[in-house]
């Protein structure tokens, strides 16, 4: 939503700082060809400044380094002390914010008064061309040249109109020659066509005054080309100038039509009678380059053009898919887990699922039939063997999906049939961007769905939509690479669990959470360096007034800074890109607290999802989730 006020307001100011600049330099003069092209430039430029990267050069690059200044940490051994009047603070204004009534906000209400705009521009066009095509319905049709003549009885000015020109039958037994040679010239010259993009122009940008006086601007040079071309297939200048006169009266006008009655009557003259501009001075168009260039440095989009691949940064994991974020339905490869353990695999939103089969099956050398390719690119899911696919294809539908018996898809070292799936559906992504979305049940064990983690990660996947059963709302996390640099095959990943280690213990504010069996959680401050310092290992729970009050005082900061900025940006003084821009910054400060998630493998599925809706609902903005070490398993064994 405003995003769409800010393309409207950047455009609308654009056209307007070139619409002077052409109202300065060129409107008077006879350059009728280069003045046309210069209107429509104008316009498309207008439109297209908005989304197009201004250079580099004219933006600072702002590089921030690491320094390693958190090598040795120091711990109290005090109790973790939490302050309360942050959080009472902020649980007031929770509430405060719930039972305000709810209103409309200033952008909703420009955007509905912007929509009823474009609504009536439309439908005043449509009025327009409906009355046109009322009149050639009446109209007695002949050939001209290729072109169709509609000769009616009223007295109407003729017009052009597409490839169609409509001439009253007075002007076409009277004035028949100068009239049809100056609408053969806008057809000829293309004028429909310019005229499709103006209205089209007004509709976008009604409420914009400057767009109406440049789409009489643009009639006004149209008719000086055809005036000109008129005089100089040999016509009598001053006939036609006199048959101009008599026709300038007020006769009602169409939109996308080329009146011969059409603009003032002294402009037309003027520019008939004019000496033609030396061609020496067409160097003013020269002039809108840099005017062109500052409007890309005010108003396009700063920094770098992202690529289409997506790459991972070595950064620490952010939460892209919130709680208000729902999973991607449309190519997205999906590992289900149930409470058994069992793994099964949704395909519903892979679009060649028939070459999927067929490529598993060379690899196993099964041949499947037309019609099991054709059953298997209905189903959703499945959990069976290869070995078992044929029978579970041939099997009735309405029993196939009541697959709780199914045996699952064996992922084990011995037959991993599970990483040969995902690595034959990455081989037929040609656009490489299928997500891989892993979908557990709240009581599966983390210690496999680590298993089906590593297996991914043999297969360079790193990124994935982490969600519970018969959820539809998801986290995209970046898991760092278990393996250093120099140990990794393959493409290089630079975002390694070392790294994130590394990158930890430069910061000043850093929690290591630790989560066990049966929903338990531990935390110590800061990260067990290099040394093994002596951490203090604390006991919490999911209860308000546990890790969350815990990660609310430490993060209390960052979250008033980023609702700052989020008012900012609902007031329309932030626009997406910079509230993007100033989020990340605010992150990236060394100030700003890190956690560490370290998931056990007695501990569950549903206790990662769970810290991870902390990690939003708290504004933790750098995350990781990393292995245990044997270092945290002693911590966790005499904790016990």
């Amino acid at each position: 939503m405003n995003s769409l006020l800010l393309f409207l307001m950047k455009s609308t100011l654009s056209l307007s700082l070139l619409y002077l600049g052409f109202s300065v330099l060129m409107r008077k003069e006879t350059f009728f060809n280069l003045n046309r092209m210069v209107v429509l430039i104008m316009v498309m430029c207008s439109m297209l400044i908005p989304f197009l990267y201004s250079p580099q050069l004219f933006h600072t690059k702002v590089h921030v380094e690491i320094d390693p200044i958190f090598q040795n940490v120091t711990v109290s051994e005090d109790p973790v002390q939490v302050v309360n009047e942050p959080i009472a603070a902020l649980s007031t204004e929770i509430v405060k914010e719930a039972v305000q009534p709810v209103t409309l906000s200033v952008p909703t209400i420009l955007i509905f008064i912007y929509f009823s705009g474009v609504l009536i521009s439309f439908l005043l066009l449509a009025y327009s061309i409906g009355s046109v095509l009322l009149l050639f319905r009446k109209a007695r049709k002949t050939k001209l040249n290729g072109i169709r003549l509609m000769i009616v009885s009223d007295d109407i000015s003729a017009f052009s109109f597409g490839r169609n020109i409509l001439i009253s039958q007075n002007d076409y037994d009277t004035n028949f020659k100068p009239i049809i040679t100056h609408e053969l010239s806008h057809i000829r010259l293309g004028h429909f066509y310019d005229l499709m993009l103006m209205e089209l122009t007004k509709i976008l940008f009604w409420f914009n005054p400057l767009v109406y006086r440049l789409v009489c601007d643009l009639k006004e040079i149209h008719e000086f080309q055809a005036d000109d071309h008129a005089i100089n297939s040999g016509i009598d200048a001053t006939k036609y100038q006199l048959l101009i006169i008599q026709k300038c009266v007020g006769h009602q006008k169409f939109a996308l039509a080329n009146s011969f009655n059409h603009c003032q009557i002294k402009n037309r003259i003027v520019m008939m009678n004019k000496l033609k501009t030396s061609k020496a001075w067409r160097w003013k168009v020269a002039t809108f380059l840099p005017m062109l260039a500052l409007l890309l440095m005010a108003f396009g989009r700063t920094g770098e053009k992202k690529d289409s691949e997506e790459k991972i940064s070595p950064e620490i994991a952010t939460t892209i898919f919130g709680d208000s974020e729902r999973m991607p339905e449309h190519n997205h490869f999906m590992i289900m887990v149930d409470a058994k353990g069992k793994v099964s695999l949704n395909i519903n939103g892979l679009d060649n699922r028939q070459q999927l089969l067929t490529k598993m099956g060379e690899a196993y050398h099964i041949v499947f039939s037309p019609k099991e390719l054709e059953e298997f690119s209905k189903i959703n899911s499945f959990g069976v063997p290869m070995n078992l696919m044929k029978a579970f294809l041939n099997i009735p539908a309405e029993k196939r999906n009541k697959n709780e018996n199914d045996p699952g898809i064996p992922f084990d070292s011995g037959n991993n049939e599970f990483k040969n799936w995902v690595s034959t559906a990455r081989g037929l992504d040609v656009a490489h961007n299928m997500r891989i979305d892993i979908k557990g049940d709240n009581d599966v064990s983390y210690g496999l769905i680590n298993k089906l983690i590593e297996t991914l990660m043999d297969l360079h996947e790193y990124r994935y939509n982490l969600s519970l059963a018969k959820s539809v709302q998801a986290y995209e996390i970046a898991f760092p690479a278990k393996k250093p640099v120099g140990e990794q095959k393959g493409p290089v990943i630079k975002f390694t669990q070392s790294y994130v280690l590394d990158l930890a213990r430069s910061r000043p504010s850093v929690i290591t959470i630790i989560l066990d069996k049966d929903n338990s959680i531990y935390y110590y401050l800061g990260t067990q360096d290099a040394k093994g310092n002596n951490l203090v290992l604390t006991k919490t729970d999911f209860s308000p007034s546990g890790i969350h009050k815990l990660l609310i005082n430490m993060n209390y900061d960052v979250l008033a800074k980023v609702e700052d900025l989020r008012k900012k940006k609902q007031d329309l003084k932030l626009s997406e890109e910079d509230f993007e821009k100033q989020l990340d910054q605010i992150y990236s400060d060394k100030t700003v607290s890190i956690v560490m998630i370290k998931p056990t493998e007695a501990s569950t599925y549903g206790s990662l999802l769970n810290i991870l809706d902390e990690m939003k609902i708290c504004g933790i903005g750098r995350y990781a989730i990393i292995d245990v070490t044997d270092y945290d398993k002693n911590l966790i064994s005499k904790a016990r």
